[in-house]
């Protein structure tokens, strides 16, 4: 009540201001400012002050409004605040300005810089002058500007050096390469400044060489400044560690992060710089007596970013006078450099500093708490993910087996189990399969704990093997993970549960039919469970599961489909408009698609197909991606379904999904689809997808629009693209064709075969992922045979596909001998090479073109 009666008295007090303020307009821009800038202004005054100002800065004339006033204001407060406003000002009205004003304003900004004195006023000109070079450099010139910058940098004030300094950083990022010929004269004055007398304008030249370092058009001409610079911040870091300066050091790492994210080609045979970066990194990552936020956490990002970065540099063997101070049996081995790392980001993942159950109830977006958190412990375990990626396995997967071991039972377990997880991931899986019959039975007995965050490591450890460790669980241990699967649905806490359901989709992916049989009905009763559960995100991953389910299931599945078909008509049904319940209803759409692909249409209840063909038809409108995701998934599935009487929903259908591929989302990542996805990409992965669906449903309404399908899958198909998507692109083409089939018009079609086979063939000689050459191999025979139904194909496009079969098979011939010599040099590791996806290539290319003459037709 009391809080009641203060909100209203404040709520009478801002309507009685804006009352005066209606009644007596009459205070002028000085005034106002004037009132913004006194701390003792009445909140009657100020309120009328904002409104004058905000009636100031909707005309293009605040912009003369506020320079004149900056050039005449005598107090430092309002000349900052005159500053600071000026700079929105301009962003919102510079294009409004004529040629002389927009001269003017640039002079004006730079006398004032030129005459300040207080720091604030100095640093929001600074960012005042960003604004208009960004705003104006591309078609006008600002000839003045870089003088200026030299006479302030070069002044005895500190104030305009460290001013000078802050513009030069902030333009190096946002003018980019406009900046490149500077960048040379720029970085070894931002070096010298590293000796001011003055200590923020040597954080200000810190910091001004981070941003410079992280502009994306660096010439390689800049390696060898670059190098004595990350030199020069090793001895400044060395000596701010020694003087206990916090803040200088926080700021030096920072920048050094920079420089480990410049390419190699960039430092050429110099990078060997980085190394001195890497040892002062490693030694304050692992002084636990630093601040964890301000020093360790830096460093270790730093490491991370050098094992993503510079694997090669990394992969070097230690020489004699490199002494990282760690491991001396990894050094005496004459290992990688990388390899010394291993034990001490071991260490200190496990610090347990966020000992707290109460994050474990949160269902969390994404992969999970470790990647939201920035502990000591999650950046080593991001780390050890990179250095396990470039270490041959027995580098990273021998030691945590050793941990494991060591903390056995203790309150360190959880953290153990966390660091396996990490280096699975990291490994793609790699030199953990061979210890997968003593690994299971102690993550089952892990995740029956009646510790939580025991629980929760486990279940991240588990998934990490079961989706990283494919097709050798799911062919070798069904029998025991689907039990574990059933404990995590059941046992895990909510933040662990986007690794259980990611391991079910794994399982569900590279399992069919009978290997499920034994759990599958605890497997329905734990999913139903956490369907009705009152977490919408829960509830969605379910929602995805019993997708991923039935489809691993097939016939099995027909004695449940009723029942989950009707749950999940009813949860979907009886959601209200809060958070995340759009995701959870565009999940049951796709679920329920795919439930009745497995079953059949035949089976589905009453008015259901109309409903989910209305809704998902609605939802390719959503301006919500996972809307219009689940909208192709679910159509997808249905045409493939009802076959020609998809038709009234085809053109619609197929438009959008090529809207959808059209979409430039530049990101070729090797990305893995969990069994809840978002973003762009998620939902051009699920158009191209539903692209072959509708193909495959032979609707004929189609053939009109299969040519600007092609070029959306041929956009969609492009290197730059990520591979899954690339994939899922490549394999729509399989189907294109079938539109065509039976009808009397079929030669029509001869330009659409040709282009196809064209795509095809460049996909497969050129694209670098074995994946999608495989899946190109496979269309194309797939398509082969089905032209000979619909038309006679040219020579030339049978000998191309011939040309691109063999071009397959010499290189299977070259990555086997690969193969062959990197088992021999890495004979340590537990695992061997898996080359079944070459063979399986070579099969494939020898249907298109025999390798033996009797084979040929």
């Amino acid at each position: 009540g009391e809080r009641g009666a203060r909100e209203r008295l404040s709520r009478a007090h801002v309507t009685r201001a804006r009352c005066a303020w209606n009644a007596e307009y009459d205070m002028d821009t000085a005034r106002a400012i004037a009132v913004i800038a006194s701390t003792s202004a009445s909140n009657v005054d100020r309120v009328n002050a904002e409104c004058a100002l905000a009636a100031v800065r909707a005309s293009p004339a605040s912009v003369d409004a506020f320079l004149t006033h900056l050039a005449h204001a005598r107090e430092v407060a309002e000349q900052h605040a005159c500053a600071v406003m000026l700079s929105s000002v301009i962003a919102a009205h510079w294009g409004e300005l004529d040629g002389d004003k927009r001269r003017w304003a640039r002079s004006g900004i730079l006398a004032a810089l030129e005459r300040a004195s207080d720091r604030g006023t100095s640093r929001a000109l600074a960012n005042c002058i960003d604004v208009v070079a960004q705003l104006s450099v591309v078609s006008e010139t600002w000839d003045d500007l870089l003088p200026v910058l030299e006479r302030a940098y070069g002044s005895v004030n500190a104030t305009h050096r460290e001013a000078a300094l802050e513009v030069y950083g902030a333009l190096t990022t946002s003018l980019g390469e406009r900046m490149v010929a500077h960048h040379e004269a720029l970085l070894q004055m931002f070096v010298r400044a590293l000796d001011d007398a003055d200590v923020r304008v040597r954080l200000a030249a810190v910091d001004a060489i981070g941003k410079l370092a992280q502009s994306w058009c660096l010439q390689n001409a800049i390696g060898p400044t670059l190098t004595i610079c990350a030199a020069t911040l090793v001895r400044g870091a060395n000596v701010a560690l020694d003087v206990g300066d916090e803040k200088m050091l926080s700021a030096l790492l920072n920048a050094m992060s920079a420089l480990c994210g410049v390419r190699d080609e960039v430092y050429g045979p110099e990078n060997t710089a980085l190394i001195d970066i890497l040892e002062v990194a490693l030694r304050l990552a692992t002084n636990v007596k630093l601040n964890a936020g301000a020093i360790r956490a830096p460093a270790l990002l730093i490491l991370t970013k050098l094992a993503k970065k510079h694997a090669e540099l990394l992969k070097e063997t230690m020489s004699g006078q490199l002494d990282l101070q760690y491991d001396p049996h990894v050094l005496g081995q004459g290992g990688p450099i990388a390899a010394a790392l291993v034990p001490p980001m071991l260490t200190i993942s496990l610090e347990d500093v966020d000992a707290n159950d109460e994050d474990l109830d949160e269902d969390v977006e994404g992969e999970g708490l470790d990647e939201q958190s920035s502990s000591s412990a999650a950046l080593a375990r991001a780390a050890l993910r990179a250095l396990s990626a470039t270490l041959p396995n027995h580098f990273t997967v021998a030691p945590v087996f050793k941990l494991l071991e060591r903390t056995g039972a203790s309150p360190s377990a959880p953290l153990a189990w966390k660091a396996f997880a990490a280096i699975t991931e990291g490994a793609q899986g790699a030199g953990v399969t061979s210890h997968l019959p003593a690994l299971i039975p102690e993550l089952t007995k892990a995740i029956q704990s009646q510790d939580l965050r025991l629980r929760a490591a486990a279940t991240e450890a588990a998934s990490m093997i079961v989706v990283h460790c494919q097709p050798e669980v799911a062919d070798e241990y069904p029998e025991q993970l689907f039990p574990l699967l059933v404990s995590m649905l059941t046992s895990s806490p909510r933040s662990s549960q986007w690794a259980a359901h990611a391991a079910l989709a794994a399982m569900c992916e590279n399992c069919v039919g009978e290997a499920i049989i034994p759990c599958l009905n605890d497997l329905i009763v734990a999913l139903k469970a956490q369907l009705v559960d009152g977490n919408v995100r829960t509830a969605a991953r379910a929602t995805a599961s019993f997708g991923a389910v039935s489809q691993c299931a097939l016939c099995y599945f027909n004695p449940y489909a009723e029942s989950v078909l009707t749950l999940l008509l009813a949860r979907a049904k009886s959601m209200d408009s809060s958070s995340g319940v759009t995701e959870l209803q565009s999940r049951s759409l796709a679920a329920m698609a795919t439930i009745l692909g497995v079953i059949g249409i035949e089976y589905a209840p009453p008015g259901l197909v109309e409903l989910l063909l209305q809704t998902a038809a609605s939802a390719l409108k959503s301006t919500d991606t996972v809307a219009r995701e689940c909208a192709h998934e679910c159509l997808g599935k249905i045409a493939v379904a009802l076959e020609d009487k998809f038709e009234p929903f085809a053109i619609d259908a197929a438009s959008a999904a090529i809207t959808a591929l059209g979409q430039d989302v530049e990101d070729a990542s090797n990305r893995s689809r969990g069994p809840v996805t978002t973003g762009v990409v998620e939902e051009q992965m699920a158009a191209a997808e539903a692209l072959g669906q509708y193909f495959n449903s032979g609707v004929r309404c189609l053939q009109p629009y299969l040519p600007m399908t092609l070029e959306a899958l041929a956009m969609a198909s492009l290197p730059k693209r990520a591979v899954p998507l690339r994939l899922m692109a490549i394999r729509a083409t399989e189907f294109i064709l079938t539109p065509w089939i039976g009808d009397e018009n079929n030669q029509n079609c001869l330009p659409l075969c040709v282009s196809v086979f064209k795509l095809l063939c460049e996909r497969t000689t050129n694209d670098n992922a074995p994946s999608v050459v495989l899946a190109g191999m496979q269309s194309m025979s797939e398509l082969l045979d089905k032209a000979k139904q619909i038309v006679t194909l040219p020579p030339e496009v049978l000998e191309s596909t011939k040309e691109a079969a063999d071009v397959i098979i010499r290189w299977q011939s070259v990555c086997q001998v690969e193969f062959e010599a990197a088992e021999e040099a890495a004979e340590q590791d537990d695992d061997e090479s898996d080359d079944d996806i070459f063979d399986t290539l070579v099969f494939w290319a020898e249907r298109i073109s025999p390798q033996d003459d009797s084979d040929c037709d």
